[in-house]
């Protein structure tokens, strides 16, 4: 009788455990494939190697430059680790896959442009010999950039911190177009980021408890673990740092890619052809 009562009980407190519990907010995702290539596009017959794009982030954040104890301290005081970084954030989440998108975009634009692209190497000395001698052109994408806080707020309640303010994207996304010999530039343009006026509100929201011990020589050691150890990102519904990145991610890769697109065309790429021509016949191998 005891067997059966439990069983018809189960279906209630599973009913019950779900009471109260939200689906959680959808996350915003990263849209970067905004061209596609066309296997239709007339041939041109040259070869252009588009290695992947580098990427140099700019942190510019005073509080990295804070000695340990003044660090310690202001953990103590709930203001931990200074302004949310969205640098870092960029960097450890989104730079790589940025890259690879921009990368993969220049190529299908070149083909269908007509050229056929080569994408199978990362940086210029990876390159094989052969494959320099027989290429029309090496395209070398660059990521300079830095995200930065203004207008930033904060306020702690008991063990939450919650921070208000603004993220803009400041930089460069510049593009090389080198002769594959001799590395010799022919021409590079720049996209600037501050021209694309991008600046959005976040709301970042972290769990932080304070150390339970002393400042001193034989406590700085547990005093950095528990701050550190503490320290929760994004713990809550409010918090929209992700995808307040994620869309200036996705926004700043359309711009980019709708301003580099006319530099990318057959007329512009084959107004080198008699400078390659003349920098390969003066090449000594």
């Amino acid at each position: 009788m005891k067997k059966m009562f439990l069983i018809a009980l189960l279906p209630l407190v599973v009913l019950m455990s779900g009471c109260g519990q939200t689906a959680p907010k959808p996350r915003a995702m990263l849209h970067l494939d905004t061209i596609h290539s066309s296997e239709s596009a007339k041939k041109i017959g040259k070869t252009i190697i588009v290695l992947k794009a580098s990427v140099k982030m700019i942190n510019t954040k005073n509080s990295d430059r804070m000695d340990i104890r003044s660090q310690i301290i202001r953990m103590q005081e709930g203001i931990t680790g200074g302004d949310y970084d969205f640098n870092k954030a960029y960097s450890y989440k989104f730079g790589s896959r940025a890259a690879n998108a921009l990368k993969n975009d220049i190529s299908d634009i070149l083909t269908n442009e007509g050229f056929t692209v080569n994408t199978e190497y990362e940086s210029y000395d990876d390159i094989d010999f052969a494959v320099k001698k027989s290429a029309y052109l090496v395209i070398q994408p660059e990521i300079e950039a830095s995200f930065m806080n203004s207008n930033v707020s904060k306020d702690r309640t008991g063990d939450t911190l919650t921070e208000n303010g603004y993220v803009t994207l400041t930089g460069t996304v510049k593009i090389t177009n080198m002769e594959p010999l001799s590395k010799v530039s022919l021409a590079s343009r720049k996209v600037s980021l501050d021209d694309l006026g991008i600046r959005k509100p976040y709301v970042s929201v972290r769990k932080v408890q304070s150390p339970d011990s002393e400042i001193s020589a034989f406590g700085i050691g547990k005093a950095i673990g528990s701050s550190l150890g503490g320290m929760m990102f994004g713990s809550s519904e409010e918090d929209n740092t992700e995808d307040t990145l994620v869309s200036i991610v996705n926004e700043v890769h359309t711009d980019v890619i709708s301003k580099i697109k006319s530099r990318l065309q057959t007329q512009n790429l084959l107004a080198y052809q008699e400078d390659i021509a003349e920098i390969k016949s003066k090449k000594r191998y």
